[in-house]
């Protein structure tokens, strides 16, 4: 079986985090079936890796839209001359679909805008399409642009994959004609190492100081500025704390800038873009993982911190809600409410007992459910051949 997969995110560069999650799915299919992939270019890339097919948009240095943390949109907001990019971005992008299409059994696109601009081509060589919708693709408020890709993606694919049980709710309710395409395949963890002991269990509650960690971009939508200022709160009852920032993003000058107004910049460290394994590495020796996202689909890397065995504290939306309900693995706070966090830290770092048990039952839930990337492989392989059979 040949499939080509279709991604607007793909690290394309040594150090790259953009779009890893596709590119472990590409690592466990690899082992079953012959896997491409095409994504935009991107100014940082120099390496040509086997088998990934950059199309390319703009000259080098311009090519800023697609990879950058927070994607297309972001950048957008950041600098507003380049939405003169995009028409040359969506057209380069399906040109380099529509020219391989047809030498691939299925066609695999990652997020909305993918799907639908391969569509024309696997309407016309007759291909599977299947699209895979990711936390920016489905939510409540989502604009006219985004409202078409997603509309042409539910359309012309021939099966809809979430990653999520609440994302798959949403789409039941607002676009309910397209049920039958819909399936929910989770995506994995990268790592899954039981023989190391939970991050609640290596870090002992001693009252001196907490490990606390957040990652992801930082871009508004991941509201890292909520949780700086709760944690001036939490300074100033007395908890001691290091809070590790990972990851980058338009929004990183403006939150240093926050944490020193707050009085609290030596209590936090912007870690930086770091690798996969540097992650691994710091959720194993943190007590908390904190997210105040305002929207996700499902986030890998809460997963992530429950395999590691942390006791996750997150915002409560639809995409953690689901978590925290099923693993008991940590606690919710309403981001929208001053102390929401502060109040629920100060409360869970009293009770020892039950931050170590909730660090203990996420790691079992990953455990039970076995949210591998390897378990993913093998259900996108059922549902290719599913398919494929029924063409």
């Amino acid at each position: 079986m040949k499939v080509l997969m279709v991604s607007t995110s793909y690290p394309l560069h040594k150090g790259s985090v953009s779009g890893i999650f596709v590119k472990r799915l590409k690592t466990a299919l690899d082992e079953r079936c012959e896997v491409d992939v095409v994504s935009p270019d991107d100014r940082n890339s120099r390496e040509s890796e086997p088998g990934v097919f950059r199309s390319n948009y703009a000259p080098k240095k311009w090519q800023i839209l697609a990879h950058e943390p927070g994607g297309i949109p972001v950048q957008i907001k950041k600098n507003y001359s380049s939405v003169f990019l995009v028409p040359s971005l969506l057209l380069s992008f399906f040109c380099s679909v529509f020219k391989r299409a047809n030498s691939y059994d299925v066609i695999h696109a990652n997020w909305a805008v993918s799907g639908a601009i391969s569509a024309p081509a696997c309407r016309l060589f007759r291909k599977v399409l299947i699209t895979t919708l990711r936390g920016e693709d489905v939510k409540k408020r989502l604009g006219i642009t985004g409202r078409f890709f997603l509309r042409s993606a539910l359309k012309y694919s021939h099966a809809i994959v979430v990653v999520s049980e609440s994302m798959l709710d949403l789409l039941e309710v607002e676009y309910p004609e397209y049920k039958h395409k819909y399936r929910v395949i989770n995506n994995g963890v990268d790592f899954i190492n039981m023989d190391k002991p939970p991050a609640v269990d290596k870090n002992v509650f001693d009252g001196r100081c907490f490990e606390i960690v957040s990652v992801g971009s930082l871009i508004p939508r991941k509201n890292v500025e909520y949780s700086l200022r709760e944690l001036a709160l939490v300074k100033k009852s007395g908890l001691k704390f290091r809070y590790r920032i990972i990851g980058g993003g338009v929004c990183k000058p403006l939150l240093e800038g926050l944490s020193k107004d707050l009085g609290i910049d030596h209590c936090v460290e912007f870690v930086g873009p770091v690798t996969p394994n540097e992650v691994a590495e710091v959720l194993s020796n943190s007590t908390f993982l904190i997210s105040s996202s305002l929207h996700e689909g499902r986030p890998n890397v809460v997963m992530e911190a429950m395999a590691a065995g942390c006791c996750v504290l997150l915002s409560d939306i639809d995409g953690h809600r689901e978590l925290i309900q099923k693993s008991k693995c940590g606690k919710l706070f309403n981001c929208e409410r001053d102390g929401g966090l502060a109040n629920t830290l100060l409360d869970v770092a009293q009770k020892t007992e039950s931050v170590v048990n909730m660090g203990h039952s996420g790691r079992r839930y990953i455990e039970s459910k076995q949210l591998t990337w390897d378990k993913s492989a093998s259900e996108y392989m059922s549902c290719y051949a599913e398919l494929l059979s029924s063409e």
